[in-house]
């Protein structure tokens, strides 16, 4: 009897069957088989872009990092499953690995971790999202457990040299209090309790003081190494428009209440120092002003080398509020240095400066001011308000320019009188340094205390026997001793000298007076005008 597959009802006929219902049940399972292979031809064609998905699976998003969703992989990604699987032959273990001994130590060897140890890891790792393995610094074992009352201090390592831990003195207490008080806090808090011996080269307990320090001139007098004292009477100094007050040279006096000034409208101005061919090793540049608003505010310092033949540029600042300014610049070989200032600090205020400076790294004693030097290898000049006062030549010869004297003479003859003190005249002068001889009064006053050399010689311009005596009066009286010369035959002329040395405080004044006595004729002579002379120096 003919029977029907479960499935597709397909006709299954007896064996030996031959009616005719045989023929038409194989031709209605050819159709069913058909039908069926052509379902299955086209579920095989369908593409991701159709809109009737196999299954009714959507198309998998391979780029999709969210893995807290179940999805189902694509074949390919299934394929690359299946191939990483079978990578490897094997059948007792997954991957054909062998199972990790936990309990091994041999940390010299690469082995693979077990799913227990790397889920321990990543667990690790996540504890804290802000720092590596989320640890912080007061969670490690050999460090303090936490920052309360620790601000500001400095983590050491402990005494025991078995950890760390926060410990004073912190920045804020840097300075004298800490350290020996040769050495200067970079937070500024402490102040050197004097002068520091840095490699033979002194600082002083000054130096320059912003605009909010009342006492910040002070600083300026007090810079030892400046070199440019009275450069303008040693060198050239050249300025490109002359000041409406004071004089370029109040630059170089080391004075900060000597100030010159400019018209805004004649800014910018340009200060050059040419030292003449002489080249020189500096260490710092830089300048002082006077007032809040008219201190440079733009300013550019440069230097000629003399062994590149060009300008090189020490500082250009723009912006600056400071009454002071140093920059530390070393350089050799400097033949001028020039100052340009472009604009005080407030618009449209006048310029006001007080100093230029140039400082030099010498440990000799020349190479500074106002003290003399005990070594020099050149000539030495020194300078009091501007007057040069001391010049040694490199020979040792020493000069004293402004030294208290004079040489004075009479312009004509006048007459002695017979028998009486005459007041010896001398209304010319040769020099007189400090214009201390009255030639009004025949009298010198002297500026200042000391020991003053008395030199006066008189010659009488007669053929007589005769006598006369030089006497040097101080203050209106008589200085002993006198010098008396007797002539007793007669002769065409006759001089008579004194000399003496005499203790003047300042305002006393010096006089020289001379008696005549005529033995031939009883009377008048005159005196010889070129050979009488009176000189007066100032020795101690």
């Amino acid at each position: 009897m003919p029977s029907r597959t479960t499935n597709y009802n397909l006709y299954k006929p007896d064996l030996g069957q031959t009616d005719p219902e045989w023929g038409s049940g194989l031709n209605q399972n050819f159709d069913t088989i058909d039908s069926e292979l052509k379902n299955a031809e086209d579920h095989r064609n369908l593409t991701p872009s159709s809109s009737i998905k196999p299954h009714n699976i959507s198309e998998v998003d391979e780029t999709d990092t969210d893995v807290t969703k179940n999805k189902v992989v694509s074949n390919s990604l299934a394929k690359g499953w299946e191939d990483h699987k079978n990578s490897v032959i094997g059948s007792s273990t997954p991957h054909n690995i062998d199972q990790v001994n936990e309990a091994d130590t041999d940390a010299t060897k690469n082995k693979l971790v077990s799913n227990a140890l790397a889920k321990g890891w990543e667990d690790h790792k996540n504890t804290t999202s802000g720092n590596p393995h989320g640890v912080d610094f007061i969670e490690l074992d050999d460090a303090p457990s936490d920052y309360t009352g620790q601000a500001g201090k400095a983590v050491v390592v402990k005494s025991t040299e078995d950890g760390l831990e926060f410990s004073s003195p912190s920045p804020a207490t840097h300075g004298n209090e800490a350290h020996d008080p040769d050495f200067l806090a970079v937070d500024g808090s402490n102040s050197p309790t004097a002068d520091i011996d840095w490699n033979k080269q002194r600082i002083r307990n000054a130096f320059g003081f912003p605009i909010s320090d009342p006492h910040w001139e002070w600083g300026v007098e007090r810079i030892e190494n400046n070199y440019l004292f009275h450069a303008d009477k040693r060198w050239t100094v050249t300025v490109s428009t002359s000041p409406y007050s004071g004089s370029v040279s109040d630059l170089f006096t080391a004075s900060p209440f000597e100030y010159v000034k400019w018209y805004n409208s004649d800014l910018p101005v340009t200060i050059e120092v040419d030292f003449g061919g002489t080249e020189y090793y500096f260490v710092a540049f830089g300048w002082v002003g006077l007032g809040s608003q008219k201190v440079p505010k733009d300013f550019k310092i440069e230097i000629y080398k003399t062994d590149s033949s060009s300008w090189e540029t020490v500082a250009e600042v723009t912006d600056n509020t400071q009454q002071c300014y140093i920059k530390a610049y070393q350089s050799s070989y400097v033949g001028k240095i020039k100052w340009t200032f472009n604009a005080p600090v407030g618009s449209g205020e006048d310029l006001h400066l007080s100093e230029l400076i140039v400082l030099r790294p010498s440990s000799k004693v020349e190479d500074k001011w106002p003290l003399l030097p005990l070594d020099a290898t050149r000539e030495i000049d020194a300078y009091m308000s501007g007057n040069k006062w001391l010049s040694v030549a490199t020979s040792g010869i020493v000069g004293l320019p402004k030294q208290s004297a004079c040489h004075v003479y009479p312009s004509s003859a006048y007459n002695l009188t017979h028998n009486d003190t005459t007041k010896l005249t001398f209304n010319s002068k040769y020099y007189d340094t400090q214009n201390e001889w009255d030639i009004t009064n025949s009298r010198f006053t002297a500026s200042e205390a000391g020991k003053y050399l008395i030199c006066c010689t008189l010659k009488v311009n007669a053929d007589i026997e005769g006598l006369t005596r030089l006497e040097v009066y101080k203050n209106g009286s008589i200085v002993y001793p006198r010098k008396e010369l007797k002539v007793t035959q007669s002769l065409n002329y006759w001089t008579n000298e004194i000399v003496m040395v005499l203790d003047l405080d300042a305002g006393d004044y010096v006089e020289v007076y001379a008696f005549f006595h005529n033995y031939s004729t009883n009377s008048d002579q005159p005196i010889h005008a070129d050979d009488t002379r009176l000189f007066i120096v100032k020795v101690a």
